[in-house]
């Protein structure tokens, strides 16, 4: 039922939800990058590379937590869409490797190429206009919550009532 009432509240309100997530973002590279100083100064010798990315980490986690206009966290809104729509261009370009790669034993290369070149287009087209990424982010999430939420009551109504 909470997956259910999730997946109405992202379609309802997908600004919030997407702010909400950018500011998770942020508090994890905040965590990560403190994780990674408290670590490094515990090494000997200290691995002074270590220590400057976590700093980075640590900056960049902050900024996205802090930075906000008219109450909402724009940095952070634009740093997840952007991951996320950099994380379909990799999978795009990484599958048209694969369709080649075994193209003499896969018969199914051509949709493997297919599905690699929706995927940069998408990803292309996405990263130029970081809302439309973030709405179609929160509508398919909203969806998949819907259907995972409707799958778990069918499968909990099936079980037996006493075990």
């Amino acid at each position: 039922i909470i997956l259910i009432l999730l997946g109405i509240f992202l379609i309802a309100d997908p600004y919030t939800s997407a702010f909400a997530l950018g500011w998770l973002v942020g508090l994890l590279l905040a965590l990560a990058g403190l994780n990674i100083c408290i670590f490094s100064f515990s090494c000997t010798p200290k691995p002074v590379l270590a220590i400057i990315l976590g700093i980075l980490i640590l900056i960049c986690g902050l900024g996205i937590l802090f930075d906000s206009v008219g109450g909402y966290q724009l940095m952070a809104f634009n740093t997840v869409v952007t991951i996320a729509n950099i994380f379909l261009l990799v999978g795009g370009v990484s599958r048209i490797i694969e369709a080649f790669q075994t193209k003499a034993f896969n018969p199914t290369w051509g949709l493997t190429l297919a599905l690699g070149i929706l995927a940069v287009v998408v990803a292309i087209a996405l990263l130029s206009n970081p809302v439309v990424g973030m709405l179609a982010r929160e509508i398919i999430l909203a969806i998949n919550c819907i259907f995972q939420g409707i799958l778990l009551l069918t499968v909990g109504g099936s079980m037996p009532k006493e075990m």
